[in-house]
């Protein structure tokens, strides 16, 4: 893993967390957490949240994902 701006470590600490307790592979929500980052920068006007907006958008397509799954 790439060394990455403290402001992106706390959310994506809180979501390897998250996908930890549902079971989920943590390397797949890191890659869905770049995802979501790589896409929310390129409208970004404010930059300072997009660690936490990319955060919340990573949670909700895993949710999505398991509930499609289950």
């Amino acid at each position: 893993m790439a060394t990455r701006p403290a402001a992106e470590q706390a959310p994506l600490r809180d979501l390897r967390s998250y996908a930890r307790e549902r079971g989920i592979q943590e390397g797949l929500a890191e890659t869905i957490y770049e995802e979501e980052f790589e896409r929310l920068s390129k409208e970004a006007r404010v930059r300072k949240f997009l660690p936490l907006l990319a955060e919340k958008h990573a949670k909700e397509t895993l949710r999505n994902a398991a509930a499609i799954a289950a």
